[in-house]
């Protein structure tokens, strides 16, 4: 829905949770909008592709986006060798 079409307490909202958005993820502590741009950490980034709400990711820039999908890569790789460390282990001590 546009922001114009929103009643006023509709727009007070999308204030009050961008104003909350700008505390947790770029540090404002003003109870003014400052424009910063949000930061993540590699984590938050992480958990942005896992997030099924999230799909697409359109909120991200491009950067971010391509930053994401490198963590996400780098930890599938990581579980996938563990996974099969783990079975190669469980195999070794059945026999």
């Amino acid at each position: 829905m546009p922001v114009l079409e929103l009643t006023e307490l509709g727009k007070t909202c999308l204030l009050r949770a961008t104003l909350e958005c700008e505390r947790r993820f770029t540090g404002n502590k003003t109870e003014e909008l400052t424009g910063a741009p949000v930061v993540y950490s590699r984590r938050e980034l992480l958990v942005q592709v896992l997030d099924i709400r999230l799909c697409g990711c359109a909120h991200l820039t491009p950067e971010q986006r391509r930053e994401a999908m490198e963590i996400f890569t780098d930890a599938y790789v990581t579980f996938a060798a563990t996974a099969r460390a783990t079975r190669r282990l469980s195999k070794s001590s059945s026999r």
